[in-house]
């Protein structure tokens, strides 16, 4: 059998990059990732609450164990809106849409040489989240995407669930809580715990969750130095899972690909105001790891991945 053969090239993961950097400078216009503050508007009745951002992210190339390499270029969009219905509740609607290319290079263990190529994750999710009196909190967030490769079928790549969480403000300047989320993913489910931080430790310091809790992983830990009001930095880490559906022309037709990273990451901000942001990241994704599965999940190859250096920018608005 002989299978379709993907377009590859030294330079294209490099031209992608480019291109998606043009794409998130040119929508700095009203574009923010979840960085452990309330991003609900103003108060009950007036506003919509809405932040827009884009991501475009690249992982440099790396090793495979099994032989050849791999290097992605990832871009994640973002709109969402949040509006306080009353003192104590608040409702959120969010779209997303998340853009991977794998290019694969060399001779893999993956029964072909570029095994998946162009991912695509469209997706909806909602928020209902209150407050009591004494400081609880509460939310539920639902969520429906589909992580299909070009040319996979729609209805078989389907993914759903939630993320549940309850925190208390137990000082001013500390909120804690837990969180759970359960996700039916691609031929397998999903169910995690998380804490839920942020923590003022100081005037400058602060322990937060850097990522929002989803299908792809727990929302992470991140430490920040606010030096002024312009400026801030930050080490964090969050672990990621991404599955999706196969097209049926590749070494397993309607199969599923999976790929894993632990990135760990430097951030620096530049706040324009109380709106917009801009957020440089670098940093390396450990622990790699590619998976290939037959129609049903069951597992045909995986192969570790060496260490890759990362580069990332979020441009971010809220409204």
């Amino acid at each position: 059998m002989t299978w379709k053969k993907r377009s590859t090239g030294p330079a294209r993961g490099w031209r992608l990059q480019a291109s998606l950097l043009a794409t998130a400078l040119a929508v700095v216009g009203g574009v923010t990732p979840a960085h452990g503050k309330d991003r609900s508007g103003g108060p009950p009745g007036r506003g919509i609450g809405l932040s827009l951002s884009a991501t475009p992210f690249y992982q440099f190339k790396s090793d495979l164990d099994g032989g050849g390499n791999l290097s992605v270029s990832r871009i994640f969009l973002d709109a969402g809106s949040r509006k306080k219905i009353n003192e104590r509740l608040s409702l959120g609607l969010s779209l997303s849409y998340d853009f991977e290319d794998y290019d694969f290079s060399g001779s893999t263990d993956l029964l072909s040489s570029n095994p998946w190529d162009k991912i695509h994750r469209p997706g909806v999710g909602g928020l209902v989240a209150y407050e009591t009196k004494n400081g609880w909190k509460a939310s539920v967030g639902p969520k429906i995407e589909f992580t299909r490769e070009s040319g996979a079928s729609w209805r078989d790549s389907l993914t759903y669930g939630a993320v549940l969480s309850a925190s208390r403000q137990l000082h001013p300047m500390l909120e804690l809580g837990i969180g759970v989320g359960a996700f039916k993913r691609v031929e397998k489910d999903s169910l995690f715990p998380f804490l839920k931080v942020n923590w003022q430790i100081t005037e400058r310091v602060r322990l937060a969750n850097p990522l929002r809790a989803g299908p792809a992983g727990p929302a992470g830990l991140a430490l920040s130095y606010t030096p002024n009001q312009q400026w801030e930095f930050a080490l964090g880490s969050a672990f990621r899972r991404f599955r999706f559906r196969l097209d049926d022309s590749g070494p397993a037709p309607d199969g599923v690909g999976e790929a894993r990273l632990l990135p760990v990451f430097i951030r620096a901000t530049r706040k324009f105001g109380p709106r917009f942001r801009l957020d440089a990241y670098a940093g390396a994704a450990f622990r790699g790891q590619v998976k290939l599965e037959d129609e049903d999940g069951n597992q045909l190859r995986a192969d570790n991945l060496g260490t890759a250096p990362l580069l990332g920018l979020t441009v971010s608005g809220r409204f």
